[in-house]
């Protein structure tokens, strides 16, 4: 049995929800692709508890799902519980989302002549903003974290009106350095994925550890000049009374590299989107 929102409001609470999802770890789902003449089929096993975002198609589709049950939610503002056996016809244009409450096989059958996955991709879909198409058609594989990052840090520099040279600028400016004790701290520095040189432990750090100042005096330390953006932080910049700053963890890490949402970090500093486009440096 189905209910219903407002369907005005239904695509902006997905929308939202969306992005929501984009900032925690992702699934990698197991999809399987197949092809007939003029016919290509995707089929995806989902995991019970899995909240998962679809695409928009560009043409119909033939939606089968061959075991399990799911939630969804569409912008047409209808929320339903499918079971399989269940087969529909998915419409061009539309959004949904949904919640496998048990393991579910869905398969998703396509009109097209094309064999290359990429390919088939850009034809199929619509996606105008590629943050959320986390999973890579081509491999089947989930893309790697840094890339959602990298991605994200662009789309924020877009909306604070910044350039990717302001930032590497004022992050190779060496006049406002101080330097402070790395390995009393617990990290190091080193090459990054997700851009230049990051911050990386060097022992395990739990939720709201702190791991050192990344502003004393006006002047930034390692941490304040070597910590990256993540659309998912483990970490966020504290702003003390002194007027100084410290790196603190807002969830725990062993090895993965420390980050930070510069859209926080910028905060801190007064600086809100949408600006006119003046760099102040971050925390």
């Amino acid at each position: 049995m189905g209910a219903t929102v407002e369907i005005k409001d239904a695509r902006t609470r997905i929308d939202a929800l969306e992005r929501e999802m984009a900032r925690h770890p992702q699934v990698e789902l197991t999809i399987r692709h197949y092809f007939a003449s003029g016919l290509y089929a995707r089929e995806m096993l989902v995991p019970k508890g899995v909240l998962m975002s679809g695409l928009v198609h560009r043409t119909e589709t033939i939606g089968i799902m061959v075991r399990g049950q799911m939630l969804i939610f569409g912008d047409d503002g209808v929320r339903v519980k499918v079971k399989a056996p269940h087969t529909h016809v998915g419409k061009p244009g539309t959004k949904r989302v949904g919640y496998a409450i048990e393991d579910v096989v869905w398969t998703t059958l396509h009109r097209t002549d094309l064999t290359n996955l990429a390919d088939i991709e850009k034809e199929q879909f619509f996606i105008t903003d590629d943050s959320i198409n986390m999973f890579d058609f081509v491999t089947g594989k989930v893309r790697p974290t840094s890339a959602l990052d990298v991605h994200d840090f662009h789309r924020m520099l877009t909306e604070f009106n910044f350039n990717p040279e302001m930032v590497r600028a004022q992050s190779e400016n060496e006049f406002d350095r101080v330097d402070i004790d790395l390995v009393k701290a617990g990290v190091e520095i080193r090459k990054s994925d997700i851009e230049g040189m990051g911050v990386f432990p060097t022992r395990s750090f739990n939720a709201g550890d702190i791991i050192g100042p990344s502003r004393v005096g006006g002047m930034r330390t390692q941490l304040g000049r070597y910590v990256n953006h993540s659309h998912n932080p483990n970490a966020k910049m504290v702003m003390m009374l002194n007027g100084g700053a410290v790196l603190q963890m807002v969830r725990s890490v062993t090895t993965e590299e420390i980050t930070t949402d510069y859209r926080h970090t910028l905060a801190l500093s007064g600086i809100a989107p949408t600006g006119n486009g003046g760099m102040k440096c971050p925390v």
